[in-house]
């Protein structure tokens, strides 16, 4: 289910028969990867994969879906359009500080090593990705990933916290 092997997060569906299998969503603050976390801890859950379309920002670009009035048609969305490049900035944002925290997850003993090599790409890839958009200064998310990298430990004691208070509102549940 993580995102890394191709899941989607937008597609997921939730069986509320097995709520004890259902952990708790959470991302470091202002990042993006709920789903990608909650998947960390569906070792025991049946997970299937089921095909479906879907689109991000689908509220916002039709307001009508709230009334059920589906499109008819999707919008071409064009290449050169100025919001573009700050929802990529966005969106690159939220993953380099959700990134820290699932490298740390994954493997502890290989982090400093994987977060040094993810930090040297970072730094080779960010002059590209300005020259593509240059409206939008990329250099931030080497601050972002720094900060989220230095405060990883913190983020994942949060994670852990989350879970256990999530499996404590459960048990109540089945009561």
């Amino acid at each position: 289910m993580v995102q890394e092997n191709g899941w989607l997060g937008s597609t997921l569906c939730i069986n509320m028969n097995h709520l004890d299998k259902i952990p708790a969503f959470y991302n470091p603050p202002e990042a993006r990867g709920e789903d990608t976390f909650f998947s960390t801890l569906l070792d025991d859950a049946k997970v299937l994969r089921v095909p479906v379309y879907h689109f991000h920002d689908g509220f916002l670009k039709y307001p009508g879906i709230m009334k059920q009035k589906y499109p008819v048609s999707l919008r071409k969305i064009k290449g050169d359009e100025s919001e573009i490049g700050l929802r990529f900035l966005r969106a690159s944002k939220g993953w380099m500080k959700y990134k820290p925290l699932l490298l740390y997850i994954a493997d502890k003993k290989s982090y400093k090593t994987k977060i040094e090599e993810t930090y040297k790409k970072l730094e080779d890839s960010v002059p590209e990705i300005n020259k593509l958009f240059q409206d939008n200064n990329f250099n931030v998310l080497l601050d972002e990933f720094k900060e989220y990298s230095e405060n990883v430990e913190k983020h994942y004691k949060e994670y852990l916290k989350t879970n256990e208070v999530w499996n404590r509102i459960k048990e109540n549940f089945k009561k």
